[in-house]
């Protein structure tokens, strides 16, 4: 993040939370341990002030009204199916053996980490259980039981809370976007162009392990990109 891009971020604070207000001290997961940002995402959803906080991934981009979002957590917690074509591992049986759980998800169900809402006293306890199951994989051993660090903890809290009903399946609410990135020519502008927008995207998630704007003006080589 730049100087520019900070600055903007001080002028909004009225509705950014910005992670760094977390000191290593309350990190659940700590920093010397891969993928500790999204590992403690729970704990920076818990720290939000607003009433209704809906999570979007840095790796997605809103394209359409986010109002129906946020009329869902009107009435409960959001969670969004993960996408059908893409294959989903789910966190291993030793988990619930060690922790059991009340409710299970379909082994043909899964919803993905990168949208997420909740409203404060809501009364359905999933964001509790969602710190909760954070805290506990502070352990090594139950983090190696997880699949896909926040996302397998969300699934875990998901089940716990007995709430696999609240999935919605609008996939346009979180729809996966693989990009082509040597088609693209290498502005913000032509970037956003090219975006295979329909007609029920609201969020588009950018997937793959490397962005378009992994360093904007900078892009890695086309011959990098594996």
């Amino acid at each position: 993040m730049n100087d520019q891009q900070r600055a903007w971020c001080r002028r909004h604070e009225d509705t950014i939370v910005a992670i760094d207000r977390l000191t290593s001290d309350e990190l659940a997961i700590p920093a010397e341990v891969p993928g500790w940002q999204t590992w403690n995402k729970a704990l920076y959803i818990q720290r939000s002030r607003f009433a209704r906080t809906l999570w979007i991934d840095a790796d997605a981009i809103v394209v359409n009204d986010l109002k129906p979002l946020f009329k869902i957590l009107a009435c409960h917690p959001l969670a969004v199916v993960h996408p059908q074509r893409v294959t989903y591992r789910h966190n291993r049986e030793e988990l619930y053996q060690r922790h059991p759980v009340g409710t299970r998800l379909a082994m043909n169900m899964a919803v993905n980490a990168g949208v997420l809402g909740f409203a404060k006293h809501c009364g359905f306890g999933l964001l509790e259980q969602y710190c909760k199951m954070t805290d506990l994989a502070r352990d090594q051993a139950v983090r190696e039981l997880i699949t896909w660090y926040d996302e397998g903890i969300y699934h875990w809290a998901l089940q716990a809370a007995g709430l696999p009903w609240i999935i919605q399946h609008n996939h346009g609410w979180n729809r996966f976007v693989f990009p082509d990135l040597a088609r693209w020519t290498r502005t913000p502008e032509t970037f956003l162009n090219s975006l295979p927008i329909l007609d029920i995207d609201v969020i588009l998630h950018m997937t793959g392990p490397t962005k378009y704007w992994h360093r904007w003006g900078h892009f890695v080589d086309d011959e990098n990109l594996e």
